[in-house]
């Protein structure tokens, strides 16, 4: 899954890429079209022919002929083993869907700083909402079909939009770090109910994981060190980093 996020003239709107699927047929070869979501929210974009490409392009051949003469022998110099002409590459073709992430009607309307995770079946997106000097930090939970489950669900209000936003799951609730000051953790359980300041750590620029039945996070210290510190299922600190 991958986040791209734009917006309208009229109305902010952030796009979510849900799939990309690949498909090839016999000596023809589609691409997605270079243009993504229009302003009017049209929602998809549909794939374009594209000409085969020649694998091993002459620059002397004859332009008429399409073929590769080898100047010694009269014929190709990379010949098919059945026709006698150069084998055609061609490139697979590619469906893109786009999902509304988020939309505003407000004209200030601004989203940025995007951050992926999945628990399963479904898959959520945290990201900064500025509307004017007001921002906040909100999650919106995703079916496998990329729709949208529910309201999305504040978890903090930053200072300023760049704060690094960083998401994982655990399979059963999701773990949501950022840092302005400091670091400032979150998560939204499996009932869809926010908790928040869950946890705050002095450090910056962290990452969140969950792997091997437990949550780590890792960070800068302000000497510019890396830590990495485990956490409780709730994201309280375990131990020493």
């Amino acid at each position: 899954m991958r986040v791209s996020l734009s917006s309208g003239s009229v109305v902010a709107t952030a796009w979510l890429l849900v799939s990309c699927a690949p498909s090839v047929e016999d000596g023809s070869a589609e691409l997605p079209s270079a243009t993504g979501p229009s302003a009017s929210g049209s929602g998809s974009v549909e794939a374009d022919a594209a000409t085969p490409l020649n694998s091993n392009p002459d620059p002397d051949s004859n332009p008429d002929s399409g073929t590769n003469p080898d100047p010694n022998s009269g014929t190709n110099s990379n010949p098919d083993s059945d026709s006698g002409t150069n084998p055609v590459v061609t490139l697979p073709a590619q469906s893109v869907v786009w999902k509304t992430l988020a939309a505003g009607e407000d004209q200030r309307t601004h989203f940025s700083s995007p951050s992926v995770g999945s628990r399963g079946e479904e898959a959520a997106v945290a990201y900064v909402e500025s509307v004017g000097d007001v921002l906040r930090i909100l999650i919106q939970r995703f079916d496998a079909q990329g729709e949208r489950l529910g309201e999305a669900v504040a978890l903090g209000a930053p200072p300023d939009e760049y704060v690094g936003l960083t998401l994982a799951s655990d399979g059963k609730q999701y773990g949501v770090c950022w840092s302005d000051t400091q670091i400032h953790c979150a998560t939204l359980d499996a009932e869809n109910q926010a908790h928040t300041a869950v946890l705050t750590l002095a450090g910056q620029y962290p990452k969140i994981a969950f792997a091997h039945g437990g949550w780590v996070l890792s960070y800068f210290t302000a000497n510019e060190q890396i830590h990495l510190q485990a956490l409780s299922d709730t994201l309280e600190v375990q131990g020493q980093p």
